[in-house]
């Protein structure tokens, strides 16, 4: 059985914590691996409760706060040159890259490193990331996919030391992996090979159906979940539609179900939506969701970093929102200037945050 490392690199930045952040798209690639018939190993530079980082803390525990939120552990390092102008102290966030080495050498022979990205102006870290497990696994292919990757490519293959840059992955279709690893000499049993989990009602999907490899981390504080991707508006200063261009949404059942999943065999209370677009057409998407979990009495706290549309919000949404567990809500202003907003996204009006309000 052939072996790959997954890795998720490090932050470089001024500020970070960890608002339920995880590398969702790796771990749907995970999960798509296991299924395929591959030995997995994950390595997330970014998890704060990494057993190795713990035994440094007094109290054997990381710096939790409410729902699963909390502190990395961060060490201070230079800046580069562009950000030398900037007075703030610019910091390596996660586990040390002594625990990162030691991790990558426990692991013997493995045929590929896939390393995802996420912000664009974290390239330093992934830069480090692939030059650290180039040198623990030389002459291992190692593959960069992610936000960064595919916003970026140039610069990721002038720079990142990546061997291969995948732009063409993204967590609807992963199609296009088995034929990257072919091209790199890995077999892979393609008639194990499931469908995408955008593509198929839950009816349909059978022994396909993988969710993403959460239970891969020695402790779970959250689970992210995706219903959509893409987005139905097209504001100018998103990337959304850049990165998924079509805005394809998950059989309301199966995400209710995939919840009910962690919820019961992991005891996992804390969900995050990573949505662009959750409450769009509400009274088929969302709404459905929500009620299938209430008529099975899943009591459970929901929080949206990624925001909510604001002119989707009504009395009657909120109300299922307050019922269904809803903890935190962002609301998305990118501004109140109206002029802008018709020249840039013409998706609020005024008045209209007033009154989601």
């Amino acid at each position: 059985m052939n072996s790959v490392i997954l890795v998720n690199p490090w932050i470089y930045d001024f500020a970070a914590h960890d608002l339920w952040s995880k590398p969702l798209g790796l771990l749907y690639i995970a999960g798509f691996l296991r299924k395929s018939g591959f030995n997995v190993h994950m390595i997330d530079c970014m998890d704060k409760n990494n057993p190795d980082m713990l035994k440094g803390y007094s109290s054997g525990k990381a710096a939790n706060k409410k729902y699963g939120t909390g502190k990395y552990y961060r060490e201070e390092i230079e800046k580069t040159a562009p950000l030398s102008h900037v007075p703030r102290k610019y910091s390596r966030y996660g586990i040390t890259p002594d625990i990162f080495t030691a991790l990558l050498k426990d692991i013997r022979n493995p045929a590929a490193i896939l390393v995802t990205s996420l912000m664009t102006y974290w390239y330093p870290g992934v830069i480090e990331a692939i030059r650290i497990a180039k040198d623990i696994h030389p002459g291992v292919p190692v593959i960069l996919g992610g936000i960064y990757a595919r916003l970026c490519p140039d610069h990721a293959r002038s720079f990142s030391g990546a061997d291969y840059v995948a732009t063409e992955i993204t967590m609807d279709n992963l199609s296009s992996l088995p034929e990257i690893l072919s091209d790199l000499n890995i077999n892979i049993e393609t008639k194990h090979v499931c469908p995408p989990v955008f593509s198929l009602p839950l009816s349909q999907q059978n022994n396909n159906l993988y969710y993403p490899a959460f239970d891969m981390y020695p402790h779970l504080d959250y689970v992210a979940i995706q219903t959509s991707v893409g987005c139905p508006y097209r504001c100018k200063y998103c990337a959304s539609r850049f990165l998924y261009p079509a805005f394809k949404r998950r059989d309301p059942d199966e995400v209710a179900s995939e919840i009910i999943h962690w919820h019961t065999r992991y005891n996992v209370a804390d969900f995050a939506f990573y949505d662009d677009a959750l409450l769009v057409d509400s009274k088929r998407h969302i709404v459905p969701i929500l009620e299938n979990l209430l008529t099975k009495g899943v009591k459970i706290r929901f929080h949206t970093p990624n925001a909510l549309h604001v002119k989707e919000i009504t009395p009657d949404i909120s109300m299922l929102l307050h019922s269904a567990g809803f903890t935190t809500i962002r609301l998305g202003l990118e501004t109140s200037d109206m002029d802008m907003h018709r020249e840039l996204d013409k998706k609020i009006s005024c008045g209209d945050f007033e009154t989601a309000l």
